[in-house]
């Protein structure tokens, strides 16, 4: 769910409601898990079944003012 009101899609009414402290934000099996988080970490949590050799690739996501964030992205 998109939580920035800039986004596509955005619902931040419904963040606010559900006390998301900031993106990124998981709710797994009703533990919520905040910030950057390692992909094996969440994997663990989620009980995910698939290949675990996931590859972090560092691409720009979005532009804020004059500074540019990358975040890690599972590239398959």
């Amino acid at each position: 769910m998109e939580c920035d009101k800039r986004g596509v899609n955005a619902h931040p009414d419904w963040c606010d409601a559900a006390k998301v402290p900031g993106v990124p934000t998981w709710v797994i099996n009703g533990h919520q898990y905040s910030g950057v988080q390692n992909l094996k970490d969440l994997a663990k949590a989620s009980s995910y079944k698939g290949d675990k050799n996931f590859k972090y690739v560092y691409m720009p996501i979005f532009f804020s003012q004059r500074t540019l964030y990358f975040y890690p992205t599972l590239h398959t």
